[in-house]
């Protein structure tokens, strides 16, 4: 039996139909998938962003609200508008301290000081606003609580300021930026590693960024002598150890990411004085107790090592 040509034809477009409607809905599927998902991932590549959402004092969304970021020592300004569901996210940004401000039709202006941005870090920030004139502003100067609300992610961040003021080993070599990353919980020093162990893993598994870019070698991975035999203490500005397990951006087992000075609108520098002579070296633990032979064999007590 023989089926017409027809039939067939009819027969293709039908399916060919169907199969337009069922590719429809799965993008109109995933789109709707999308913007559910956006507004809770900011990509920071390396650097820091800030994200919350925009409400009035009943708690309903505003939507189309003006959020301006501002570096206060660089001056470099970044906006950013609400979504429809009052969410906006600044990102990414240079990690530092920053003024925000929200403006709003039929509503004050909100302004946030002092907001204190780290690297590898989303920043949360929420902003309630108060019906009113726009010409009128609220100011907050006190910086929000440093508790992060946009993830769980475990770690912690050292400032420049706090490590340029501790002592650091030298043993010989240049001063390390990297000596300190085994102060945070949950990162020690063992042997030989060149960057800390994190979690209790294993030698050359974490990985070491600088500006979030990997330093990953074809043969190595986890190696600190990049960032310890090129860079000064005195150029990084903070660095950041995740000792949890870091997000899909970051590879390893733990991240260590150091930030390079960004530099601000006023001269600034160091100046520095280091006296290396050796007494002001101590002991150690057990010089006290060494001892010696003198010219006739008798078993005496060692002098302090020669002072230089």
């Amino acid at each position: 039996m023989r089926v017409p040509a027809t039939s067939i034809k009819r027969e293709a477009i039908g399916i060919w139909r169907e199969w337009g409607a069922v590719m429809a809905s799965l993008a109109i599927l995933a789109g709707c998938l999308g913007l559910l998902v956006a507004p809770a991932v900011a990509q920071t590549g390396g650097q820091g962003a800030i994200q919350g959402t925009v409400a009035d004092s009943t708690g309903a969304v505003v939507p189309n609200a003006t959020i301006t970021a501002l570096n206060q020592d660089s001056g470099v300004v970044t906006t950013r508008v609400s979504s429809s569901a009052g969410v906006y996210t600044i990102s990414p940004i240079i990690p530092g301290t920053y003024t925000v401000t929200a403006t709003a039709a039929g509503f004050q202006s909100f302004k946030q000081q002092n907001l204190v941005v780290d690297a590898l870090k989303v920043t949360g920030l929420n902003v309630t606003l108060t019906v009113g004139n726009t010409s009128e502003t609220v100011t907050v100067t006190e910086a929000p609580p440093a508790l992060d609300t946009t993830n769980a992610t475990l770690g912690g961040v050292i400032e420049n300021s706090t490590y340029t003021n501790l002592p650091l080993q030298m043993n010989g070599q240049q001063r390390d930026p990297t000596a300190f990353a085994t102060l945070l919980p949950g990162a020690q020093s063992q042997g030989s590693a060149r960057a800390p162990i994190i979690g209790g893993t294993g030698n050359y598994i974490a990985e070491v960024y600088v500006d979030g870019l990997p330093t990953t070698t074809a043969n190595q991975q986890g190696d600190n002598r990049v960032v310890s035999n090129s860079i000064p203490v005195e150029a990084i500005d903070q660095f950041q150890v995740v000792t949890s397990v870091p997000g899909a951006e970051y590879q390893g087992a733990g991240a260590l990411n150091f930030t390079i000075k960004s530099g601000g609108n006023q001269y600034h520098g160091t100046a520095a004085a280091y006296v290396r002579n050796t007494i002001f070296d101590t002991w150690g633990f057990s010089a006290p107790a060494l001892t010696q032979q003198d010219a006739n064999g008798n078993t005496i007590k060692a002098p302090k090592p020669v002072e230089h």
